[in-house]
């Protein structure tokens, strides 16, 4: 038993069963486990898997902006129906943005087909329980937002540690299966 050895060790080849504990170090070639936890952060060339709790950061829409852009932007798929809590933004002059809604339903002006429907619940409404309420389409026919859309503090209930790609490539077109890359929008696809 090797208790308080303190110094350098040097082995080549060594066999060590049991628990090893160390400040640092570091690790050159293969490394082989049935299992483990890391419970740092890594960066490994294009990949960086970080503990550092990220916040979402806000978006702005210019008005003009279609509702399904915004869906997408914020990683909603366009027949999702999901509520996202906002710490605050504007819709054109109207203030106190506290969440948006996206939603699929009937209209008036499409009765008979089913389309994405955006609530935007601002506390400078009165009463602050009745959205401004925008259609993805009316018929075929997609609907712009009428006015700039701040929203600052998204919280999708995703926040925490990231996972990043660095310097990936912006086309699929060549590379190997299994390649993940960036397209135009920015979103990640998989070859």
């Amino acid at each position: 038993m090797l208790n308080g050895i303190t110094g350098l060790i040097e082995a080549n080849n060594a066999r060590i069963r049991g628990h090893i504990e160390a400040l640092s170090g570091l690790f050159r070639g293969r490394i082989e486990a049935d299992s483990g936890y890391f419970g740092g952060s890594i960066s490994s060339g294009p990949l960086v898997a970080s503990n550092e709790v990220i916040n979402p950061t806000g978006h702005t829409w210019p008005a003009g902006t279609l509702t399904s852009t915004i869906r997408l932007n914020l990683g909603i798929g366009l027949t999702e129906e999901r509520v996202v809590n906002v710490s605050g933004g504007s819709f054109g002059i109207q203030t106190g943005l506290t969440r948006i809604e996206f939603a699929m339903g009937f209209t008036a002006q499409s009765p008979g087909a089913r389309v994405g429907i955006m609530r935007l619940f601002l506390s400078s409404l009165s009463p602050a329980s009745n959205p401004i309420v925008i259609n993805n389409s009316v018929g075929n026919n997609p609907v712009p937002i009428s006015a700039a859309l701040a929203a600052s503090g998204v919280n999708l209930s995703l926040q925490g540690q990231t996972l990043r790609f660095l310097d990936l490539p912006a086309a699929g077109g060549g590379l190997p299966a299994g390649t993940v890359w960036r397209d135009a929008q920015g979103f990640l696809r998989v070859v």
